[in-house]
């Protein structure tokens, strides 16, 4: 996507609004206007909406793509300063393996917050579409992963992890106890763009967002997991997560419904009136000489 393409709309905004205040608030305005980003599913079965907690993902995650603080440099285990994040439960419960179980499956190891409820350690939408295990867990759509990781209690910081993250594999290792085994070492099962790989640590949990390599459905995340069934994955598609071009087109169709709702003529009405107009008396013209009617003609 070239944004160059939006720069002279958006700077129109901004100039008109005078503040960024003023011009988030046309931003935020417009999705509450035309598309369904407030809306809240009420059910898995929903077609249109956020399931709870995720909009505010995604502003995250968009906030913090363009900062440079955030990017993560591969041949270091030094990371950013972590930032803070909400957080949204469920008391929906799902089954979940045991520590061994993982171990033995995966390779992946990692050390579990003593005393933690697991039940309320992961939220819905946090596994959306991937797996949950006792320490872990991932969520997915076609172009993204997002590893979320429960953090010893002594971890507060970003100060207090090194996370290696490579095409294939990402590991995280505690530096408040370096001999002991990584909070998460595994291979990844497909390649993901390493390099614009962005994180968070939030309520005693770390979150990872990946862009995968290539647009697909994972059945796993780490190699040796148990496979997920694809055949079942929820693959409606966020307007954010459409090509550009698509999201225009679908923009143009809701606001000639709308223009339609009010009584107002389409593009493409006021088009074959225009077309009727200059062909009504032309020559060989059935309707030559008399009044202008386009009720007299109906289109397909």
């Amino acid at each position: 996507m070239d944004p160059q393409r939006f720069d002279g709309m958006l700077m129109e905004i901004l100039q008109d609004r005078k503040t960024i205040a003023g011009f988030l608030d046309a931003i935020f305005g417009f999705l509450s206007r035309n598309t369904d980003f407030y809306y809240e599913q009420k059910n898995k079965d929903d077609k249109i909406g956020f399931p709870s907690g995720m909009k505010e993902q995604i502003v995250m995650k968009v906030l913090q793509k363009f900062d440079p603080k955030y990017r993560y440099v591969t041949d270091s285990m030094e990371v950013s300063p972590a930032i803070t994040e909400v957080e949204v439960t469920t008391t929906e419960e799902l089954p979940m393996q045991t520590d061994s179980e993982i171990k033995e499956a995966s390779g992946s190891k990692s050390e579990i917050p003593k005393d933690s409820n697991k039940k309320e350690l992961f939220s819905t939408n946090e596994f959306h579409n991937g797996a949950r295990f006792d320490s872990y867990c991932w969520s997915q759509t076609s172009t993204e992963i997002e590893l979320h990781i429960c953090l010893p209690e002594g971890i507060k910081s970003s100060k207090h992890i090194g996370i290696q993250i490579e095409p294939n594999h990402i590991k995280v290792i505690s530096k408040l106890d370096p001999g002991s085994v990584p909070l998460f070492d595994g291979v990844l099962s497909a390649k993901c763009k390493h390099n614009d790989a962005l994180w968070t640590i939030s309520e005693g949990k770390l979150q990872i967002t990946l862009d995968k390599m290539k647009e697909a459905w994972w059945d796993r995340l780490v190699d040796g997991e148990p496979a997920i069934d694809v055949s079942k994955i929820d693959c409606t598609k966020y307007m954010d997560e459409l090509p550009p071009d698509s999201q225009a087109a679908i923009e143009k169709l809701r606001w000639e419904q709308q223009q339609k709702e009010a009584g107002i003529p389409t593009e493409a009405e006021r088009n074959n009136l225009q077309r009727l107009r200059e062909a009504w008396d032309a020559e060989g013209s059935p309707f030559k000489g008399q009044p202008f009617d386009p009720s007299m003609v109906k289109f397909n």
